[in-house]
C-alpha cells in the first residue's frame, strides 16, 4: 500500500511539473507492479491514459517502453494480438534505443509468444532464440525463468522434446 501511495504521489508530482519523463517512471513502476500481482485491469488503467500523452508528446524516452512492454504483457494476457504486438513492437524500438537489454529481452519473449499463438513456430523461435543470446548470464532467476519457459515451449511445439530437455538442464 505504501508503495502505491508513494507512486500515485510521484506520478502526480510530474504532472503538476509538466515533467513526462518522471512521470512516465512513476506511472511504469506501478503498472509493472498491478501487472505482476495479476491486476491486468489496473496495470491497463495505468499504463494506457500515459501512453496517449506520450503519443501526443511527440517524446518517446527510453523508460516509456516499460510502458508499452506492460501493456503488451496485458494485451497478450487478453488474447488481443495485434494490440500486443504493436505495443510489443513499440516497446522493442525504445528498449534498443535506451540500450535497455532486460527490456530488449522480455519484448522478444513476448514477441515468441505472440507468435507461437498465431502458429508461426519458426518466429516464435527466432525470437526466443534472440531473447537466449542476449540473456545477461547474471541475469536473475525468474528472468531466466521467464525465457527458458518460452524456449521449452516452442521446442515442444516444434516438435523437439530432447531440445526442451537439454534447455530445462541448463537450467
Amino acid at each position: 500500500q505504501n508503495a502505491v501511495e508513494a507512486y500515485q504521489s510521484s506520478i502526480q508530482h510530474g504532472r503538476a511539473a509538466d515533467n513526462l519523463v518522471a512521470e512516465m517512471m512513476s506511472t511504469a513502476g506501478l503498472a509493472v507492479m498491478a501487472f505482476e500481482h495479476g491486476h491486468l485491469h489496473l496495470a491497463f488503467e495505468i499504463a494506457d491514459p500515459v501512453v496517449a500523452r506520450i503519443e501526443q508528446s511527440g517524446s518517446l524516452p527510453p523508460i516509456s517502453a516499460v510502458i508499452y512492454g506492460a501493456l503488451g504483457e496485458t494485451r497478450y494476457q487478453w488474447h488481443q494480438v495485434e494490440q500486443a504486438r504493436h505495443h510489443a513492437l513499440r516497446a522493442l524500438r525504445l528498449a534498443t534505443l535506451g540500450g535497455y537489454n532486460t527490456g530488449i529481452v522480455f519484448c522478444r519473449v513476448l514477441l515468441s509468444r505472440l507468435s507461437q499463438l498465431e502458429g508461426d513456430l519458426e518466429t516464435a523461435a527466432r525470437e526466443i532464440q534472440q531473447a537466449v543470446d542476449m540473456l545477461p548470464v547474471e541475469a536473475p532467476d525468474n528472468w531466466r525463468q521467464e525465457v527458458v519457459s518460452q524456449q521449452v515451449r516452442v521446442y515442444l511445439a516444434r516438435g523437439r522434446p530432447a531440445a526442451a530437455q537439454m534447455a530445462l538442464q541448463g537450467q
